[in-house]
Formats: C-alpha cells, structure tokens, sequence
C-alpha cells in the first residue's frame, strides 16, 4: 500500500522574491540530533503515528529538486536543480544522511515548469525524481515528496480555487501512478508555500 499525507505547512524558506538566490550547502554534522524513533513498521502494519515516530530524526533536502528557473522557456527539457546553486543530487548525499543518523528525509520538488500546455509531466523528469527517491531509499530513509511552490501557481484564492484543485488533481494522479508500486516509506504531501495572488504566505 502506498501511504499519502496530505499536509499543508510553511517550511520558512523566504519569499518568492528570495527565489532565484543562490543557497550554499552547510556541512553535515558527523554527529545526528538527538531523538528517540522507532523501527520502520511493516507495511501491513504500519499506522501514520507508527511510521511518523520511525522518521525520527528527519531532514530536508533543500533548493534542489524544486528549483526554479523563470527564466523559461517551458518546458524545461533538462533538470534545473542547479539552478539555485546547489550541486545535483547524488546517492552520496543521502548516504551521508543516512551515515549521521537521519531516518528520512523530505525531498521538495517543483512540478510545473516541467509539464505541457496540457499538463503532463514531463516523463524525463518523473524518472529523475524517481531516481532522486530510489537513492533515497538504498541508504534506507523514509522518503516524503511534495509540491513545493512552484512557481506560485497555487494560488489561495476563492477565485483561483477550481483550477488550483483541477491542477493539483491533475499533477497529483500523475505522480501517484508513477509511485504506485512503492510501499509505505514513500509519502506525499500535497502542497507547501501556498500563496494568494495579493502576494501574502497563508501556508
């Protein structure tokens, strides 16, 4: 069964403004925070509370995968997850992750600058991010992925609402069948840094 969490919250990484910055890599602590976690739960067992204590302690993959180029055209044709200014993800940084005693990890990604007019993702980058999370999950981290900004087209607005949802729908029923046959340590949330077109951060 693949788990799904539909979860709204603000990850504090800056306003859109910010967007385009360049972010350098801090170095990782050999040493992990402390915290108590508990084993990952069989899929047939798992709960959400059960699986949420197994990610203890988490981190971010940040101003990679949801990386964004305005600069266009669109679609892009090639991953721009350097275009923030970090390195492209390798399996050396999730084992790194792993090695420090991190359980999971949360991987934003961007969606809209890869799709068509008509709203398909590209397949070139589904398969990257599948590749991104298959790296993920060979050190042995519970993976979430989202919609992460995105160029700020979710926008929070009663009038913006029925094709906010449609698209989410739409990009949503993708990704769900491109992660279908993964189990329970590969989970979803929905959205992230919603804002409404008067420029305001609701979540």
């Amino acid at each position: 069964a693949l788990a799904c969490l539909l979860l709204l919250g603000a990850c504090g990484e800056g306003s859109a403004a910010a967007k385009g910055a360049s972010a350098a890599v801090a170095p990782l602590s050999a040493a992990a925070p402390a915290a108590a976690s508990a084993p990952v739960p069989a899929a047939a067992d798992a709960t959400a509370a059960q699986l949420a204590r197994s990610m203890v302690p988490g981190i971010n993959l940040g101003n990679t995968l949801e990386a964004w180029n305005g600069t266009g055209p669109f679609p892009h044709a090639a991953s721009q997850e350097t275009w923030w200014g970090n390195p492209a993800v390798t399996q050396a940084i999730f084992d790194a992750y792993a090695a420090a005693g991190f359980r999971s990890v949360r991987i934003p990604v961007a969606w809209d600058q890869y799709a068509s007019a008509g709203g398909t993702i590209a397949p070139f980058w589904m398969a990257r991010v599948k590749q991104v999370v298959d790296m993920a999950r060979a050190a042995g981290l519970v993976v979430m992925i989202n919609a992460h900004w995105d160029g700020g087209w979710i926008d929070a607005t009663p009038a913006a609402q029925a094709g906010v949802n449609a698209k989410l729908a739409n990009y949503w029923t993708q990704i769900a069948n491109a992660f279908k046959d993964y189990d329970h340590r590969v989970i979803f949330a929905g959205t992230n840094e919603i804002q409404s077109s008067l420029e305001q951060w609701v979540a």
